[in-house]
């Protein structure tokens, strides 16, 4: 059975979209296009048909046998990194049901032109949307065409085990491993057809998104282990103080940031400020990150002077790029009067940069 969401209205880049989905499961699957047989969701499960009638049982009794019977739930992504498809109760629901089929074999399927352009963000390392779209996946904030279908699928899911926080969690698991799949797979791609994979720039980018992946996930380990290979590759291709090795320190210092290895993660917070000076300058507002970054690390390790001095660097870029009443610099004004407070300074210092965070 083809489950997707067309959206509001069905266009012919719609019908093109789930073509190209059914012929590349066709060839990849060894099908017979012209004997394979395809159910769609919308003809099997007519939601316009569960009116006041039918209690919730019956209802659930429909969804479940059609879903159940045709074996094979292909759900169809489209935008790749905000799929409609995770923004709909009708959806989402009837891959949660597939799932729970022992029976029933469920496929996450991109059209083309969007694995295309999924494939680009993923050497370029431009995959924050999809990453956000699989972490805030919440059948309680999704929509329907009608609000009653949509209350009664929540009642339907609220009344079993687990309810909607099993559904939600079971169903972010399926889209993070269709996701590393998706990504492991062309790394094995690249790097067999690679001249030399230790040079290999899109290698390098498709790490970099595992990396990603993985932070995103809090799996802390896995991340560094892709975001490491990917430094290497750019280490080897353009050297250690290149500008393009900025990002790739500022996320390995983020990740032990995160697991509290403040010392390797200073490490790295340097490297990449030394890569952005040397390219943009000591006071370029793009340093204002950076720097901030430094001091909180120094804020963890007790050493407030040294954190003050980063978090001024920072407000100075900030002021300077933003304006001072601009909301990015609520943190940094904060931060900075509880550095004040934390070594005795003056009150009304403390309290000065406090009113200016609120």
């Amino acid at each position: 059975m083809l489950s997707y969401s067309w959206g509001k209205t069905l266009t012919v880049e719609d019908i093109e979209d789930t073509c190209s989905v059914l012929e590349n499961y066709c060839h990849e699957n060894k099908c017979d296009a012209k004997k394979t047989y395809v159910w769609i969701h919308c003809l099997c499960n007519n939601q316009h048909r569960f009116d006041n009638a039918m209690s919730i049982e019956e209802i659930e009794e429909v969804i479940e046998s059609k879903v159940t019977g045709t074996a094979n739930v292909l759900s169809l992504i489209s935008p790749w990194d905000r799929p409609l498809y995770l923004q709909r109760v009708w959806c989402i629901f009837e891959l949660y049901k597939a799932l729970k089929a022992q029976s029933c074999k469920s496929t996450i399927c991109l059209p083309k032109k969007e694995e295309d352009k999924m494939l680009s963000a993923l050497k370029d390392g431009k995959m924050e949307k999809i990453y956000d779209a699989i972490e805030n996946i919440d059948i309680e904030k999704t929509e329907a065409s009608e609000e009653k279908v949509k209350w009664n699928i929540m009642e339907i899911v609220k009344k079993e085990d687990g309810g909607v926080e099993k559904l939600n969690n079971e169903i972010r698991v399926v889209f993070r491993d269709w996701l590393e799949s998706v990504i492991m797979k062309l790394v094995e791609t690249e790097t067999k057809l690679s001249d030399d994979a230790t040079a290999d720039l899109n290698l390098a980018g498709l790490l970099n998104s595992l990396g990603g992946m993985y932070n995103k996930q809090g799996k802390y380990e896995s991340a560094l282990q892709y975001y490491d290979r990917c430094r290497t590759i750019k280490e080897n291709v353009h050297g250690t103080n290149h500008p393009k090795l900025a990002n790739t320190y500022n996320s390995i210092g983020g990740v032990y940031c995160q697991q509290g290895k403040f010392v390797e993660a200073l490490k790295y917070y340097n490297k990449c400020r030394v890569v952005k000076e040397k390219a943009l300058g000591s006071y370029h507002p793009h340093m204002a990150v950076t720097h901030g970054n430094i001091g909180f690390v120094y804020m963890k390790q007790d050493k407030y002077e040294e954190a003050l001095k980063s978090y001024e660097k920072c407000k100075i870029m900030q002021e300077s790029s933003l304006g001072p009443q601009h909301p990015n610099l609520a943190s940094t004004y904060y931060n900075i009067a509880l550095l004040h407070k934390h070594q005795n300074r003056k009150k009304g210092d403390t309290l000065k940069y406090l009113r200016k965070a609120l």
